[in-house]
């Protein structure tokens, strides 16, 4: 985790809503020793034929596999 929520004004929804998911995941972890498996999928549609694009392929790519 970097910086602290305030610092998430300056990022967009998905890694916004990505650091908060981690946050309240290690305060559950934290309270209940729960153990959790995340997979994330984001997709933007765009078009009059709704072309799909994978929004996390260009920030990710090769990090993962």
């Amino acid at each position: 985790m970097f910086g602290s929520d305030s610092s998430c004004s300056d990022f967009g929804i998905i890694p916004t809503a990505i650091s908060w998911l981690y946050q309240l995941i290690e305060v559950q972890r934290c309270k209940t020793g729960a153990r959790f498996s995340i997979r994330i999928s984001a997709l933007g549609i765009r078009g009059k034929h709704e072309e799909l694009t994978d929004l996390l392929t260009s920030q990710f790519s090769g990090e993962f596999g």
